[in-house]
């Protein structure tokens, strides 16, 4: 009866752990995504919603040019960005994880697909999926 349980006991945790390594997976993908997103939406109370949603409170997003602390200097970057770069959009490639953090390509277009520039991007994020610092490689 003993090795039943034992064996009942490292069958849920198994499929436990496997499906949060799958769920966080997921969440990585859609976190970029609504990260992206962000960069494209022009209605700053829209994005600073976004941004509320998806960053944590003193998040940092930093790279050679700007270092921005908290949702409304995140939320004024973005907006620098787009009067700089307006309609484009931003797309990754090559994701790479290692627990909470993620690296990967990051490449802004023009509506017609040109590209303005590519980088690298660097991601930490908590276990629930909130992005605490991005630091960008151009």
């Amino acid at each position: 009866m003993k090795s039943i349980k034992f064996f009942l006991l490292i069958l849920f945790f198994g499929f436990s752990v496997t499906a949060y390594a799958d769920a966080n997976k997921v969440n990585i993908d859609l976190l970029l995504e609504d990260y992206a997103e962000t960069w494209s939406t022009k209605n700053s109370i829209k994005r600073l919603d976004k941004i509320e949603r998806i960053w944590v409170e003193q998040g940092v997003h930093q790279n050679q040019y700007i270092k921005s602390e908290g949702f409304e200097a995140i939320n004024n970057e973005i907006s620098g960005f787009q009067q700089s770069y307006p309609d484009a959009s931003i797309r990754f490639e090559n994701i790479k994880r290692v627990g909470n953090s993620a690296v990967c390509t990051f490449i802004v277009t023009r509506p017609d697909g040109e590209v303005l520039f590519t980088g690298i991007d660097y991601f930490e994020f908590t276990d629930v999926g909130k992005l605490v610092k991005v630091l960008g490689f151009i």
